[in-house]
């Protein structure tokens, strides 16, 4: 899927994208999530992790969605802010990998 998506357009490879992580999240993540009860965040963790490590292989070396990823988690309206908490959980844990393997910034740089 990774090199299927690297051969299309910008827009296509977006559309594609939303596609499948809508399908995902409706499919296998909970859109309603009390975040003030722990069990209830905690309780769906495999999940998300199941479904960061799909995005993961899908945007893994690809600037375009990489960029998409981050318009994502900023977008406070339209279609990416309907999709719940677990979603965004999924996609922070993709982000959140990628800036873990850069190396960590000294004072002095």
């Amino acid at each position: 899927m990774h090199t299927l998506l690297q051969g299309l357009s910008p827009y296509d490879q977006k559309s594609l994208f939303d596609a499948i992580l809508r399908d995902l999240a409706r499919r296998h993540l909970r859109s309603n999530v009390d975040v003030q009860e722990k069990k209830a965040l905690l309780a769906n963790t495999s999940t998300v992790g199941g479904v960061a490590a799909m995005i993961n292989g899908l945007v893994q070396s690809n600037t375009v969605l990489r960029t998409h990823l981050t318009h994502w988690l900023t977008a406070t309206e339209g279609e990416y802010a309907g999709l719940g908490l677990d979603a965004r959980r999924a996609v922070i844990a993709t982000v959140s990998k990628d800036q873990g393997m850069r190396e960590p910034r000294t004072l002095a740089q």
